[in-house]
């Protein structure tokens, strides 16, 4: 990647990629960061938990002008493909150039926010760039649900702006953000030995997955709900017994897989393999890039012992009735999801069952409503409700001077009309606004979030738009020369 530009930009994009940076394993990243910023004789404070604040002075005149604080998140979200041999611990990013697009081979990119950190450090750099002061802030754990943001002492932040980068459309502006709630549903489970009964697996693989916010209207398919749906339906027919249930491997990722062991009849398994397939088909029919879908029944020679017949009803109609996928549309921002819950990930722990389930809404009382109703369900079954994290949401403001201001040099620098809107999805802006806004003897901040083109985010076809991060670096580079 020498040879593309901005040059220093994709410089740090490949040094970025070649640590390891999963979330909860940012130590390495952190410490390079540091190391960087202060080779640059730049002021630099890394807090306990690894979150980094890097401060610059102003530049070519612009001394005194109003603090801008550049918000990004060290971590990604390492994921890849059943094939692949990538070990995230210590390999680095396999990217290449595809065209105008970086790409990876079979795991994710970690894109977002990786190329706003690359954009940082150029700038930090670079002291011909006109700018106001500038602190650079990057969190730890943004993917664990925005844990860095919440343990960040802002109290020491002197900035007027903030500008966040972790978004994914250019030409967009983001200027309000989901709140979310990640909630374990635990059921407990009893198991007994049963004769004249054999094992199989039935497993749903291939579906394309995504961001849990940002594509949870995309009709994709959710392989735990979906295999639900079809053991719901057997039960009704057949006789099986499930002694287990798994799948997906993030909340806030769609899962794309998910595996289940049951105990049939001797004698049922090609009538139920059978009936497997069609049901799988008849599932899948309306959904959105399922055409790598594939769903298998093969015999085991061994497995786990089948739950008891009403733990593995109870399970098996738990799974299918916790609600998963968009509950309501925005009232005000057109095409806009307002709530949502996704299923992202089953894990089956010996004795129990947890139930992991993303939910996100930007209006409280509907987020309200449907954590009512995950509780009454789940305590229907048995189940108990658990809340793992939480953060607020984003709220939009209108007649901001920051967003006018961004505005404005859009109009100039691409000669059109920019998006103003709002994400599905979490922003460090929900926390690190209310923060800010708590200090003392500060301003108020104002703040707005844009990217340049990124696509299937939370996958392992997430791929990087080359000659986007050209416009956008430029942008900013412009941008921070007018901010006043």
């Amino acid at each position: 990647m020498r040879n593309i530009q901005p040059s220093r930009v994709f410089h740090y994009f490949s040094k970025i990629s070649a640590i390891p940076r999963c979330t909860g394993n940012e130590q390495a990243i952190s410490d390079y960061i540091s190391n960087t910023a202060q080779s640059l004789d730049l002021d630099v404070h890394q807090d306990p938990f690894g979150n980094l604040i890097i401060r610059k002075p102003g530049q070519y005149g612009m001394e005194y002008g109003p603090t801008v604080i550049l918000q990004g998140h060290l971590d990604m979200l390492c994921l890849k493909a059943a094939d692949s041999k990538h070990d995230f611990e210590t390999d680095p990013i396999p990217m290449h150039v595809s065209g105008d697009l970086i790409i990876t081979d079979g795991v994710s990119l970690g894109a977002g926010n990786g190329i706003a950190i690359a954009m940082y450090l150029a700038i930090l750099e670079n002291d011909e760039i006109p700018h106001p002061p500038l602190e650079v802030v990057l969190t730890v754990q943004e993917e664990a649900g925005l844990i860095g943001a919440q343990a960040l002492d802002a109290q020491q932040l002197k900035g007027r702006y903030l500008v966040n980068m972790d978004s994914e459309q250019e030409g967009e502006f983001i200027i309000g953000c989901a709140g979310e709630q990640r909630l374990e549903v635990d059921f407990e489970l009893e198991h007994r030995l049963e004769e004249k009964l054999r094992p199989v697996e039935i497993s749903v693989q291939g579906l394309k997955g995504g961001h849990s916010g940002m594509d949870i209207a995309k009709n994709r398919g959710n392989a735990l709900k979906i295999l639900a749906h079809i053991l719901n339906d057997l039960q009704d027919q057949y006789t099986i017994r499930l002694s287990k249930f798994e799948g997906g491997t993030k909340v806030n990722v769609i899962p794309s897989d998910a595996r289940a062991q049951i105990w049939i009849n001797v004698g049922e398994e090609k009538a139920i393999r059978q009936a497997v397939i069609k049901r799988f088909r008849a599932y899948t029919t309306d959904m959105q890039q399922v055409e790598n879908a594939q769903i298998h029944v093969i015999e085991l020679s061994e497995a786990l012992p089948p739950l008891m017949s009403l733990y593995s009803e109870n399970l098996v109609a738990l799974l299918t009735a916790l609600p998963s996928g968009v509950r309501f549309m925005s009232n005000t921002i057109d095409n806009l999801v307002d709530t949502s819950i996704n299923m992202g990930a089953v894990q089956w722990k010996g004795n129990h069952v947890a139930l992991h389930l993303s939910l996100r809404s930007s209006t409280p009382a509907r987020e309200a409503a449907l954590l009512n109703e995950v509780k009454a369900i789940a305590k229907g079954f048995g189940a108990t409700v658990k809340l793992r994290n939480a953060y607020p949401h984003w709220r939009i403001e209108k007649g901001v001077h920051l967003h006018r201001m961004f505005i404005d040099q859009w109009r100039k620098e691409a000669g059109t009309e920019p998006k103003l809107t709002a994400v599905h999805a979490g922003l460090e802006c929900s926390i690190l606004g209310r923060k800010l806004n708590e200090r003392s003897n500060k301003p108020a901040i104002e703040m707005i979030a844009f990217g340049p083109d990124l696509f299937d985010a939370h996958t392992v076809d997430e791929s990087l738009s080359i000659s986007s991060v050209q416009r956008t670096y430029g942008f900013l580079v412009k941008m921070l020369g007018k901010l006043e």
